[in-house]
């Protein structure tokens, strides 16, 4: 991926195309494509596939998902293949995989916070984006703003939702530490 001044240039000339990670192939395409470049993956779906009608399937799924590979199909595949067409999507499109996706979705309060929160107080706090997974769970937010904040039952996150890269990169170091179990 260019860095954010190189793909505001990539934009401003409008002559880029931008991937957003829609695919649409064929079954045995995509399996073709795993075979040549990232075999250990075509394998371990093979593994899975024959088990699929097998009472200890859900074994071998665990077992085979959990020990691919960690690795993008852009990365993967995509970027290797040879016989991929790019088509214009005349339809809008955001990455509503990301926590400020919710901000630009979802409507604010009157102070500017997205809360996905049963339970929680808002003291001169603004801007930021809240997720808690437990109804019963408080959140206090007292003088900050343009932070996300993400509570579940084994883990926080609070982060400056300007720093995209550091939200991004929270997910390197928490699998390079070995805690996936937090993912």
């Amino acid at each position: 991926k260019p860095d954010l001044a190189t793909a505001r240039q990539f934009l401003a000339a409008g002559t880029f195309a931008w991937n957003s990670g829609i695919f649409v192939w064929r079954a045995q395409t995509i399996l073709d494509a795993l075979v040549e470049h990232q075999p250990e993956i075509a394998a371990r779906l093979q593994r899975i596939a024959a088990a699929a009608d097998q009472p200890e399937f859900p074994e071998v799924l665990d077992q085979e998902f959990l020990a691919m590979p960690k690795i993008s199909i852009d990365y993967a595949v995509m970027e290797k293949a040879s016989a991929v067409v790019v088509i214009e999507a005349p339809f809008a499109w955001d990455d509503v995989g990301s926590w400020l996706a919710l901000e630009r979705h979802h409507s604010a309060d009157a102070n500017g916070n997205v809360v996905f929160a049963e339970r929680h107080v808002e003291l001169n706090a603004s801007g930021n984006i809240v997720r808690s997974m437990d109804p019963q769970h408080l959140v206090v937010l007292a003088g900050v703003r343009d932070l996300v904040v993400v509570v579940t039952p084994d883990a926080t996150l609070v982060a400056d939702k300007r720093d995209e890269a550091s939200l991004a990169r929270i997910t390197e170091e928490i699998r390079r530490r070995g805690w996936t179990v937090y993912l």
